[in-house]
């Protein structure tokens, strides 16, 4: 199974996404990871129509992929699949980021349109409450999605690899 991801904004997330790409591909997928330019640069600044035209570049050969997203990699997804530049089997979108979704209506305009999805989020993410995520994934409703809400943490993290995979492979 071919998985694009896409991590966080934050220059951590270079090695985050480096540990879960080894780890999927430890379990036999092959990960086509994007690293964003800001990382590299060590800035929080990210250019989001950079790397959506990034990660549709990388997309190309991949066949029907999913996508594993974590905060504004989701933004950056839903770009990209609802502008038609890639044909996800489906994704897995870890911490929802509430205010950059709410700041850009083109992105919500796309969410009805996602293939199928699977929305993660710990309980109370500083990002968005599992609570309120919920809420405005009801309200902006992909055709099919489901919502899993991680009990007790209230960080932004999404490390546990093994659950991923699980997420992953059900988008088989």
């Amino acid at each position: 199974m071919d998985i694009l991801l896409l991590g966080g904004q934050s220059p951590r997330h270079l090695e985050w996404s480096r540990a879960l790409a080894e780890a999927l591909e430890s379990h036999g997928h092959h990960v086509a990871r994007l690293v964003y330019a800001n990382w590299l640069a060590g800035t929080r600044v990210i250019d989001i129509e950079a790397e959506v035209s990034a990660a549709a570049e990388l997309a190309g050969p991949l066949d029907r992929p999913v996508v594993v997203a974590k905060s504004i990699g989701t933004v950056i997804a839903t770009l990209a699949i609802g502008r038609r530049l890639i044909q996800p089997a489906g994704e897995v979108f870890l911490g929802l980021p509430l205010e950059a979704f709410e700041n850009d209506p083109e992105a919500v305009g796309y969410l009805p349109k996602l293939p199928p999805v699977t929305v993660v989020q710990n309980e109370d993410d500083p990002f968005g409450s599992a609570e309120k995520a919920r809420e405005f994934v009801s309200a902006h409703a992909p055709r099919q999605w489901r919502f899993e809400t991680i009990p007790a943490v209230n960080t932004h993290d999404y490390v546990d690899s093994d659950a991923i995979e699980r997420w992953v492979e059900e988008h088989i």
